[in-house]
């Protein structure tokens, strides 16, 4: 018996209620994962580089006894050494990865003599370091620190921001620029190469940051560090611009008077006058070293110039390797501790040097992330 259409079209309702209903959860729950994955995001750039994918990225440069490029090395060549337990190597890769480099000029008052030599560069670092997929911010130190041109891919713009460079102020607050740096690059995506490349003395007054927070964000921001160093002392006193040195009312009588011939009819060599300036100049040298020992921790090469061909010889140089760098990671496993873990890259293959950072840092917060 066929039931009367009222109770047909009650029933259609009902049925049209509930598929109405079901599509809705369906929707509701569709948002709703969509959300949660939306509230899950990926790590964010600064820490997405290092151990939160459980994984440890080292840029390993390998050369041989003449200081030239190494590049038909395999992954079996290669041995790491983590805190003294050789590591299963996962990938080797000597295909450049995009690259974002912060350019830290000084520019005090002591290298005004100089200032000509990084100018006539500013080609050469856009051409030949900032290659490709890579980008460039540039920073000027002295008192303060200030950030020229953000990073961008312009050779042009690049160029423009190094040559428009003075040096006119007092003051060379370096670490502080290279915090800013630091802060930089922590904006970038993680699967660039962080890279900051000093031209300057290498020496430091006034920073409110610390050489030490300095390596520390660079071991853990997988950061490396290059640096080109320059000398206002030797520039002065290979020019002859030498300020006459003040000696006190103590010191013995200097004559200006060349000194006399020796036995074999020789000029005595005047060692002394170069000597007393230096140390009068207070000469960075010792913290040049210092620095350059930081530089090395990160797996980053210290240059120093003093012409504009050595300077575009160290930027040849310094190009040439961000873009022929061995890329290894490994997979962090077993038992770690907070702070400073020591790395040891070895070849198998003898007479070559191999270079790379000397560890990684981690935080309480990075061991949460670490699964066996």
């Amino acid at each position: 018996m066929r039931k009367p259409f009222k109770v047909q079209q009650a029933a259609v309702y009902r049925c049209s209620l509930l598929a109405a209903l079901i599509a809705a959860v369906v929707v509701f729950s569709a948002m709703g994962l969509r959300a949660q994955n939306q509230s899950e995001k990926p790590p964010t750039a600064k820490n997405a580089i290092h151990v939160h994918v459980n994984e440890v990225v080292l840029p390993v440069t390998v050369t041989d006894q003449k200081g030239e490029l190494v590049l038909d090395l395999r992954s079996k060549d290669f041995h790491v050494l983590d805190a003294g337990v050789e590591q299963k190597i996962r990938t080797m890769s000597l295909d450049p990865e995009p690259l974002s480099l912060v350019l830290v000029i000084e520019t005090s008052s002591h290298i005004q003599s100089l200032m000509p030599l990084i100018h006539k560069n500013a080609i050469v670092f856009a051409e030949q370091v900032v290659a490709m997929e890579s980008e460039a911010a540039v920073i000027k130190y002295d008192s303060t620190v200030k950030v020229l041109q953000p990073f961008t891919s312009d050779h042009e713009s690049i160029e423009k921001a190094i040559s428009q460079t003075d040096a006119v102020e007092d003051g060379f607050k370096l670490y502080d620029a290279l915090a800013k740096s630091e802060a930089l690059l922590a904006t970038e995506q993680a699967n660039r190469r962080r890279v900051i490349l000093v031209i300057g003395e290498s020496q430091d007054s006034g920073s409110a940051a610390k050489l030490s927070d300095v390596v520390r964000t660079a071991q853990h921001e997988n950061i490396s560090l290059y640096s080109i160093g320059l000398s206002s002392s030797a520039a002065e006193f290979k020019s002859g611009d030498v300020a006459p040195l003040k000696l006190g009312k103590d010191a013995p009588p200097i004559s200006t008077t060349p000194p006399p011939a020796d036995a074999r009819g020789d000029q005595f060599f005047d060692i002394a006058t170069p000597a007393l300036w230096l140390v009068g100049r207070a000469t960075n040298e010792i913290s040049n070293r210092r620095f350059s020992t930081t530089i090395s921790a990160t797996g980053g090469i210290h240059y120093t110039a003093l012409t504009t061909a050595s300077m575009s010889h160290a930027l040849d140089k310094i190009g040439a390797e961000l873009r022929s760098q061995y890329i290894l990671t490994y997979a962090l496993d077993g038992e770690r501790s907070p702070g400073f873990n020591e790395i040891k890259v070895t070849v198998s293959r003898p007479h070559l040097t191999v270079r790379t950072r000397a560890g990684y840092f981690l935080t309480q917060p990075d061991l949460l992330h670490i699964t066996p």
